[in-house]
């Protein structure tokens, strides 16, 4: 007695013709539906991936050194900064960009504020200064802590001087920043008095060693702040392809600056290569 096998023969031009007869057993028949399901139940996953990731934004804040000596060296940046809150609020690409403030004088550290657009970035900068120890740590410590669930970050310490924070602490967390993906680039403007020349040539380079971070006079011309941000929106609008090539060296992204900052640039597409 012949078992019934049912199958179909794919023809051009419609969905197959039915077959009913033959010897077959229906268990030898393909099952695709199980490969078909995967293939499908995958590729839902990596579109709701993408845009997850899409949705993540660029990550910046802003700490900067509001003591007394800022009033020494805010006159050489002011004519840069429309142009600074502009980099930052594009540099996201096709990201968000939630960008933060936070400012130590007095002898105190500001709690983290947001600033929303280029304007609030232009209120920020143009705070007044006031007399007192620095307290960098405290202002790195919510830069470390923030829980933002950002597609990259990026720290920007602006002073002069540490006379309120010990060698040993800002080194220490640079390190601590580090180990929670939170890069630290340093725009050092030195002044002539000792505790500014002591920071500026030997705690800075100390803490972007411990920390594979990034520093660089600010001086008139902020042309490297100016090209960081520009290559942080080169990642975030990069493809795939891009990212891999620029990972591999060969060819890729072509970033901006000194060779430092587009050292710097290449760790953080890295980085953006392996986020979840």
């Amino acid at each position: 007695m012949s078992k019934l096998v049912i199958g179909s023969i794919g023809t051009k031009g419609n969905g197959g013709s039915l077959i009913i007869g033959g010897n077959s057993d229906i268990s030898s028949v393909p099952d695709t539906t199980k490969n078909n399901s995967f293939s499908l139940s995958e590729q839902l996953q990596k579109t709701q991936n993408n845009a997850a990731h899409k949705q993540k934004p660029l990550l910046v804040y802003l700490m900067v050194d509001l003591t007394s000596s800022r009033e020494g060296t805010r006159d050489t940046m002011r004519s840069h900064e429309q142009s600074l809150a502009k980099l930052i609020m594009d540099a996201g690409g096709d990201h968000l960009v939630v960008c933060k403030g936070v400012y130590h004088s007095g002898g105190r550290c500001s709690q983290a504020e947001t600033l929303v657009d280029e304007d609030a970035i232009l209120r920020f900068l143009d705070k007044e200064p006031e007399a007192g120890l620095t307290n960098i740590v405290s202002a790195l410590e919510q830069y470390r802590d923030d829980e933002t669930e950002d597609i990259l970050s990026l720290g920007v310490l602006i002073g002069d001087a540490a006379d309120g924070d010990s060698r040993d602490s800002l080194i220490n967390m640079a390190a601590s920043l580090k180990t929670k993906n939170r890069p630290l680039v340093i725009a050092h403007q030195r002044l002539n008095y000792n505790e500014s020349h002591e920071f500026c040539s030997s705690v800075v380079p100390a803490m972007t060693q411990k920390g594979e971070g990034l520093d660089f006079s600010l001086g008139s011309q902020p042309k490297e702040l100016h090209a960081l941000l520009s290559n942080y929106k080169k990642i975030l609008t990069a493809t795939p392809d891009d990212l891999k090539a620029t990972a591999n060296n060969r060819g890729g992204i072509q970033f901006i600056g000194d060779s430092a900052t587009q050292r710097f640039a290449h760790t953080q597409a890295n980085l953006l290569l392996t986020h979840d």
